[in-house]
C-alpha cells in the first residue's frame, strides 16, 4: 500500500491508504448514527404502544371527561 513513485520517499502512505482510513472512519460514524436512529425509533414505538394499547382505558376515560365541559352562564340583569 506504499508508493513506488521515485519522487516520494520510501514508506510514505499513498492517498489511497489515507482515503481508505477516512472511509472506514466515516462508515463507523454512519453505523453509530444508524444504531442511534433505530434506538430512537424503537423508543418512540414503545411509548406510542403504551399510550394507545396498554393505557387505553385510562386515556379514554380522561378524554371522555375532557370532551364535555360545563360552563355556567350568568344571565344578564338589567
Amino acid at each position: 500500500m506504499y508508493s513506488d513513485d521515485p519522487g516520494r520517499p520510501h514508506g510514505t502512505p499513498t492517498s489511497h491508504r489515507l482515503s481508505n482510513d477516512d472511509t472506514r472512519f466515516a462508515m463507523g460514524r454512519i453505523a453509530i448514527f444508524q444504531y442511534l436512529m433505530v434506538a430512537v425509533f424503537l423508543f418512540l414505538l414503545a411509548a406510542f404502544w403504551v399510550l394507545q394499547v396498554r393505557n387505553h382505558e385510562a386515556n379514554s376515560e380522561l378524554a371522555e371527561r375532557n370532551r364535555i365541559k360545563t360552563v355556567p352562564l350568568v344571565a344578564p340583569r338589567g
